[in-house]
């Protein structure tokens, strides 16, 4: 890693994300790891959480994505922004379970010890979510199947992928706590 990567790092909480996709099982894209905004609400998730004082509450538990503001079909969108609570337009949300989420080491490599680095993989199967996605996000605390609920902890608005009945996407997105 740089020295420059390292100094941006310090004292921040980082995410990335890669998507494979597949069309009728067979891989037609991987974007590689590209980096995604933590959120600020995530900081009050982890105060809840540490605090122990909302036995409601628990940590992620719902992958959502989006088609994001129309004014994006005919430009990129825009970053997501730090101060964000909710995607700008929800069209579905798969639950995040407890065997979806690993440690990671260093180095990325899956371990059976508690580290500060988390990777979360889902598969988004053929009849989930059909349509344009360009956003994505993360979401915890009381957080329902019920679209915008919840606290969310990442956004990231991307490239449209054109979500079709013959399509799976497998997304894998890693945090690193600072």
């Amino acid at each position: 890693m740089s020295k420059k990567l390292k100094e941006e790092k310090k004292g921040k909480t980082i995410g990335k994300i890669r998507d494979r996709i597949f069309v009728d099982g067979e891989l037609v894209e991987d974007t590689g790891f590209r980096h995604n905004v933590i959120v600020s609400d995530i900081n009050n998730l982890i105060a809840v959480l540490m605090s122990g004082k909302d036995g409601t509450m628990e940590g992620i538990t719902y992958w959502a994505v989006g088609e994001g503001d129309p004014v994006w079909d005919t430009s990129a969108p825009p970053s997501g922004n730090v101060t964000d609570t909710q995607l700008v337009n929800e069209i579905d949300r798969k639950a995040v379970n407890p065997e979806d989420i690993e440690f990671l080491d260093a180095d990325d490599n899956v371990v059976a010890g508690i580290t500060n680095k988390l990777q979360i993989v889902k598969q988004f199967e053929e009849t989930f979510g059909n349509g344009k996605w360009l956003e994505l996000g993360l979401f915890g605390g009381d957080a329902t199947s019920t679209a915008n609920s919840g606290f969310m902890v990442n956004h990231l608005n991307h490239p449209v992928i054109e979500k079709r009945d013959n399509m799976t996407i497998e997304r894998t997105l890693i945090i690193e706590f600072a």
